[in-house]
């Protein structure tokens, strides 16, 4: 598995040392558990790590991280976009991952709110544990579809 390094707590509650795990540990559980959300859960790669190259002087590196954040920028990267999406019966589910202590950043708290705007009965979800995103799911099938069909005539 791809978190390896978590730390196993008390009650088999699984603490992970980074978002990365946290990402990992919750598609394994999500395409385990939920079989329904097969070829409609993603993750929009929307982070930007550029390796520094070899001789490349800082001012080099900043000006070639520049060009590619403006080109990703025009490509559509959107920044605050959530970690895991899943396609359910037409409806898009978000679902942000954040570790216990972690912190929404301002782009992020920015594009959950415009995006709650649209359909504020189905929020953009905060998961800080695996048995969050468990429950995300169960509430995106068991409640999620029949909340938006009974509110989408209002739309």
């Amino acid at each position: 598995m791809g978190y390896n390094k978590a730390i196993f707590k008390a009650k088999n509650m699984v603490v992970f040392e980074t978002e990365d795990q946290l990402q990992a540990a919750s598609v394994d559980l999500i395409s385990k558990k939920f079989p329904q959300f097969a070829g409609k859960v993603f993750h929009p790669k929307n982070e930007q790590f550029i390796p520094k190259r070899i001789n490349e002087s800082p001012k080099q590196y900043e000006s070639r991280t520049k060009q590619i954040g403006s080109l990703n920028k025009r490509m559509g990267k959107l920044a605050g976009v959530p970690d895991i999406l899943i396609k359910y019966k037409g409806i898009l589910f978000c679902i942000e991952l954040k570790l216990p202590t972690g912190t929404l950043q301002d782009s992020q708290k920015l594009l959950h709110e415009i995006w709650n705007l649209d359909f504020p009965q189905i929020p953009v979800f905060i998961a800080r544990s695996l048995e969050d995103v468990e429950k995300i799911c169960t509430w995106i099938i068991i409640a999620g579809f029949q909340i938006f069909r009974e509110n989408s005539k209002n739309i």
